[in-house]
């Protein structure tokens, strides 16, 4: 079954008078509030996917391609295609028009996807687990970025808003420890150089962040509101 057969089968039948509601939301929206909120629609309706082979980015993927939007510098994130990805993303204002970028700086950096509508940009994140729990590894929750949790667990997806998931302040300061981590480990590593010589083995603390919130039991409802509160003001 393809993503989208996935999404049709996973959306719930809406009442009559839900329709009238949606047509009436719909009709206040411009046309980039609208295929926004079409995709999250999407997003929010698929099933789980692992990740361990991109297979939930490229069910994102899939649907961003479903909704007309055009995916630029396709490929594996390269010299060469760095080298074009940069200069695009630190123009003043990007170009008009409904497009994407996957995995803009690279396949293991902060985001996944870089939407964008008449140069205005989203950031989007994925995440996937079996457990029902987020397993940051060296990643943490960002301000402004929308998260697409894929849980195993429950076998949906949820959306919210980085801020919404924890204290970033809370983020900010394990951030600060693992720095200082990293500094006390360069001086430890000098010490133990003139102690024992040159060596090969070093100390390397690796910087993780662990995360035990169980996202279904959380107040998913208000965060996914939160998450179409923001791109409707940013794409206003």
């Amino acid at each position: 079954m393809t993503v989208l057969e996935n999404v049709t089968q996973m959306r719930l039948p809406l009442e009559v008078a839900e329709l009238v509601e949606e047509k009436e939301t719909n009709k206040d929206l411009n046309k980039n509030q609208l295929l926004m909120k079409q995709v999250l629609d999407d997003l929010g309706n698929m099933p789980y996917y692992p990740n361990g082979k991109k297979e939930h980015e490229k069910a994102v993927r899939e649907i961003l391609l479903s909704h007309g939007m055009v995916e630029k510098f396709k490929g594996k994130y390269g010299k060469g295609r760095k080298g074009r990805i940069e200069p695009f993303l630190e123009q003043e204002k990007c170009p008009d028009g409904a497009y994407f970028i996957w995995q803009p700086h690279g396949s293991q950096r902060y985001p996944d996807f870089y939407l964008f509508f008449d140069g205005v940009k989203i950031t989007l994140e994925c995440k996937s687990t079996k457990s029902g729990k987020i397993m940051w590894n060296s990643g943490y929750p960002r301000e402004g970025g929308i998260y697409i949790f894929a849980d195993g667990d429950q076998d949906k997806n949820y959306l919210f808003m980085g801020e919404d998931h924890c204290n970033l302040e809370l983020v900010a300061d394990i951030l600060n420890f693992q720095a200082k981590q990293k500094k006390e480990a360069i001086g430890f590593n000098k010490k133990m150089e003139k102690k024992y010589g040159k060596t090969k083995l070093k100390a390397y603390p690796r910087a993780a962040v662990t995360d035990s919130e169980i996202i279904s039991t959380t107040d998913t409802d208000k965060k996914l509101k939160n998450v179409y509160d923001y791109f409707y003001k940013e794409l206003k």
